[in-house]
């Protein structure tokens, strides 16, 4: 919804209800590219904003935006969705993807470059994935369940080159567990397939990489 119609709106009212005592117009959280959604977290709260400039005789018109809210940790967040089920291509390896968290970057042909497992005693709180210096773009996903509940699996951030500047995808770290992943464009679904994943397990079995 464009925001620039609220501030052309008079009169705006905000509201909170419990989640369990409002209905909004829409099925929300939906569904997106023929899937359905689940909310990242249970909300407990909607927050309402009305907003109108209808004159006395009725004349103008009426907005209503409906957004989910809930705590975390004890902050309040604006709660959004992710999709329902597994995503299509997510590829599970025990020893891997059930253990920490592990940082892969890849190219867009799904070539793995560069690999960072993290685990929960870790002073790390940064990594940063550099895009290759020919400007190919670079992509990051995270395995492994040490995620913040907020940040979905398969969730997969690549990076652009922009003239004089090169890309990079930072994960965020905090106490071992993945708060975040930063680049230029947001998707969902890994090309990583179980031999990549393989691949990846093996070299950390053998302590044989070196993340560069």
């Amino acid at each position: 919804m464009d925001m620039m119609l609220f501030k052309e709106m008079s009169q705006v009212e905000i509201e909170t209800r419990a989640f369990a005592d409002y209905q909004p117009a829409g099925d929300l959280p939906g569904s997106m590219n023929g899937r359905p959604l689940k909310w990242l977290k249970e909300p407990s709260h909607w927050i309402i904003v009305k907003a109108s400039n209808k004159d006395g005789a009725g004349n103008g018109a009426s907005l209503n935006l409906d957004m989910a809210a809930g705590q975390v940790d004890g902050t309040w967040y604006l709660i959004g969705p992710t999709y329902a089920g597994e995503a299509p291509g997510k590829v599970s390896l025990p020893g891997l993807t059930d253990r920490h968290a592990t940082a892969i970057a890849f190219t867009q042909a799904g070539e793995v470059l560069d690999f960072v497992t993290i685990p929960p005693d870790t002073d790390i709180q940064e990594i940063v994935f550099k895009a290759p210096d020919n400007g190919d773009v670079l992509s990051v996903t995270v395995v492994g369940p040490s995620r913040h509940e907020l940040l979905p699996e398969n969730t997969v951030v690549s990076s652009m080159v922009a003239e004089g500047m090169l890309g990079k995808v930072s994960v965020n770290v905090e106490k071992g567990v993945v708060t975040g992943i930063f680049g230029n464009k947001i998707s969902e679904g890994s090309p990583l397939d179980e031999s990549d994943l393989k691949s990846v397990l093996e070299k950390l079995q053998s302590g044989s990489h070196v993340p560069s």
